[in-house]
């Protein structure tokens, strides 16, 4: 199944609301297997049960190839904390002019409540041994402890940690951010790279983004801050309310109640505010967006997918129809659950420049997948 969508097939309500129609293969899924249950008024508890999660995801990774290493990395805070945070990257690379690799920063997703840099591993050693390139798996503070807007902070300061080359150099890897500095993530995270690829843009970080990975994000939790032209095609919240694996209840539950956003704020939504039209994108990097037709939050990607197009930014939009939020995470068995995984790839290496044959792409599917158990 190619997930690419056209933007201009999906034009009307209707349109927009077939790509909710379920997947029979996942339906055949959920019946065998039911979500694991959330029960938000207990996080400790739900951390605990996502920390096994991700631990038995971990337990069963593959061993990295010889061309590849991971090794722990700290990150300074602005606020003189510090954040222990994964590091996957070639072994070929040496602080020797003409010899660097792209970096990738990539955040896990969890609401800001829940997850660690665990929960993308596979996709981190992935892409390092596909794409050659160094990522950066940060960690972040969690709300309720840490409420918004400190998350979305100690993100940015990864993206100003990633931006200096010399922070690598004592584990003998060179950094050359000319061939690809691209940022991302899963939901929370892919929150966070909207957002502070804006920023970045609006700072003028030096080296500037090369990409921006958009993976299920959040941007939404009120039609007001929907862009009037798009309202109408705004409605997932509604129709995916009952998402197997993220309800509607649930989003609001993270971000309003755990992490406490303030919807209006530049630090939550790239379009904040709406009054500064879509002239403020204009120059943001290349965009590689990813969505579920199922999920919830699938309308946020699609209408900050538009507001990018009217930009001009160069994006790429895929949509799984029929699929809940992340379903790769609970459901990796499915082979559009390969796919997923795969075409994150995929989309890596086209903001990358990579082209069919300049990468082992067959492969793509195997290496990035989550691992199968029961």
């Amino acid at each position: 199944m190619d997930a690419t969508i056209n933007l201009d097939d999906y034009d009307t309500p209707e349109k927009v609301a077939k790509l909710g129609d379920i997947d029979p293969a996942f339906a055949k899924a959920l019946q065998a297997k039911p979500p694991l249950p959330l029960d938000l008024s207990d996080v400790p508890t739900l951390r605990k049960t996502v920390t096994w999660l991700e631990e038995e995801i971990a337990k069963r990774l593959p061993p990295l190839p010889p061309t590849v290493k991971q090794t722990n990395i700290t990150i300074p805070l602005r606020d003189g904390a510090s954040m222990d945070s994964i590091l996957v990257y070639p072994t070929e690379t040496a602080p020797t002019p003409g010899n660097g690799c792209p970096i990738v920063v990539l955040w896990h997703g969890g609401g800001c409540t829940i997850g660690s840099p665990l929960q993308v591993m596979p996709r981190a050693r992935g892409l390092a041994s596909l794409l050659s390139c160094a990522v950066l798996c940060p960690d972040y503070r969690l709300a309720p402890e840490h409420p918004f807007p400190t998350g979305v902070l100690d993100a940015w300061d990864s993206v100003l940690f990633a931006s200096k080359g010399e922070n690598f150099h004592a584990l003998g890897l060179n950094i050359d951010h000319g061939k690809g500095f691209i940022i991302g993530g899963l939901s929370a995270g892919g929150n966070f790279a909207g957002v502070l690829a804006q920023k970045a843009l609006e700072e003028g970080l030096t080296p500037p983004l090369t990409g921006q990975y958009l993976g299920w994000p959040s941007y939404f939790v009120d039609p007001a801050n929907v862009p009037e032209k798009y309202r109408h095609l705004w409605f997932a919240y509604e129709q995916n309310a009952n998402d197997p694996t993220q309800t509607w209840q649930h989003v609001l539950h993270f971000l309003l109640k755990s992490t406490r956003i303030d919807k209006d704020s530049t630090l939550y939504s790239p379009m904040n505010p709406l009054t500064d039209g879509v002239q403020k994108h204009v120059g943001l990097p290349k965009a590689f967006v990813q969505a579920s037709g199922m999920d919830s939050l699938r309308d946020d990607a699609l209408v900050y997918s538009r507001v990018l197009r009217d930009a001009g930014v160069d994006s790429w939009i895929q949509c799984y129809p029929g699929l809940p939020h992340v379903s790769e995470i609970f459901y990796a068995e499915l082979t559009v659950s390969k796919q997923q995984a795969g075409d994150t790839a995929r989309g890596f290496a086209w903001m990358l420049g990579r082209r069919k044959g300049e990468w082992d792409e067959e492969r793509a599917d195997e290496l990035m997948s989550i691992p199968v158990f029961s």
